[in-house]
């Protein structure tokens, strides 16, 4: 199965995988699509519901959980999302009021631009100027007018000592809130919010952490709500750890009738590199175990973390960075089939297991090459 986003640009080099490559194939199992699209206007991260009196940020707020059912300042908590409450003029810049000029509306959009940063900079740790660039400005026709809006709007906030920044091993400049810029979400936003210069002054996990923010600023950009590497390994989403692991990144993948339970999450692993034999192993017993084991009927069940908050994990997704990584999994799948067909329910491994690249979020179940 194919799962469609819809995302804009891609954020990572060019190039097309198997899993691209797939793109029109008709495959023997068509599931129905899931159907949390965002419902505000465009549906993109950062985008404005200029009609209400709320502003629309994709994702979870960094205090709350969707189980809670609190937004900030009082806001609405809704499981695809969070509404924060704002001034309306901030909201709607661009009313038809004859008092509003046109310089004005530059001045408010240009706070308002700033005000996203600083959110993001704060939901994801760090991240570099294009990353801000593909969120921010996710509606803009042009990559390169985004990425210089950005580069303006980090120059302002640099310069009043709102962000800091540092090159990072591969060149690139990454920025970090500041301890003012933590102030002021706090002040717009109500967000208890710190200051990342102990985030940026070690990278060790830097190419790690660069693909877990790709893949959550993708689906982020195809209307989901995700929860960052950042937000999990500071406590900020509904889960941390499971079966002693953590993951790489969260989607909420909940339909409205889905077994019961209030919150099924998408456990996502970034594959960057080669894993060893014994590390690889290890990471394909995890998800056979999280997706597919059995009662003592022999009969699927759900691995479930938290039963008392009907919270599940229903999907694992998996990112690669090169084909050989993508076989491997599915080799790994098809020979545990084979070898061992009455240990795990592979019906539901084969429909909630997904492949995607860094290049897109479309996301693919490897039911098609296992059953090849």
């Amino acid at each position: 199965m194919t799962r469609e986003s819809g995302a804009g640009k891609a954020l990572a080099p060019q190039g097309r995988s198997p899993l691209q490559r797939a793109e029109g194939v008709g495959y023997k199992r068509q599931q129905a699509r899931r159907t949390g699209e965002l419902e505000a206007p465009s549906a993109l991260a950062g985008s404005v519901a200029t009609g209400d009196s709320v502003l629309y940020i994709c994702g979870a707020t960094p205090h709350t959980t969707p189980q809670q059912g609190v937004g900030v300042n009082g806001g609405t908590q809704q499981r695809n999302g969070c509404y924060i409450q704002c001034h309306q003029q901030l909201l709607n810049p661009m009313s038809n009021s004859s008092s509003t000029t046109k310089a004005q509306n530059g001045q408010i959009l240009a706070v308002q631009n700033e005000l996203h940063i600083l959110y993001f900079l704060h939901r994801f740790g760090w991240l570099r100027t294009r990353d801000l660039a593909a969120i921010v400005w996710s509606t803009s026709e042009s990559t390169h007018s985004a990425i210089s809006m950005a580069q303006r709007t980090l120059k302002r906030l640099k310069d009043s000592g709102q962000v800091l920044h540092r090159i990072a091993p591969d060149g690139a400049t990454i920025y970090s809130p500041s301890q003012s810029g933590a102030k002021r979400l706090e002040q717009n936003y109500g967000i208890t919010a710190r200051s990342g210069k102990d985030l940026i002054r070690e990278l060790g996990n830097y190419e790690h952490r660069c693909n877990a923010n790709i893949f959550a600023i993708n689906q982020l950009r195809a209307g989901k709500s995700v929860w960052t590497e950042r937000e999990i390994q500071a406590g900020r989403a509904p889960i941390k750890t499971v079966l002693h692991k953590v993951p790489d990144g969260l989607v909420d993948v909940t339909e409205e009738d889905y077994k019961g339970y209030s919150l099924t999450l998408a456990w996502v692993e970034i594959e960057r590199g080669y894993k060893k034999a014994a590390d690889f192993n290890k990471m394909m017993h995890f998800i056979f175990s999280v997706l597919g084991p059995l009662n003592s009927e022999g009969k699927p069940l759900n691995q479930m973390y938290q039963p008392a908050d009907k919270l599940c994990i229903g999907e694992v997704i998996v990112q690669t960075n090169a084909n050989s990584q993508q076989n491997r999994i599915i080799n790994a799948v098809r020979h545990g089939k084979t070898t061992a067909p009455y240990d795990y329910a592979w019906e539901y491994i084969l429909n909630n297991l997904y492949l995607c690249t860094a290049q897109s979020a479309d996301l693919h179940s490897i039911d098609e090459w296992v059953n090849e």
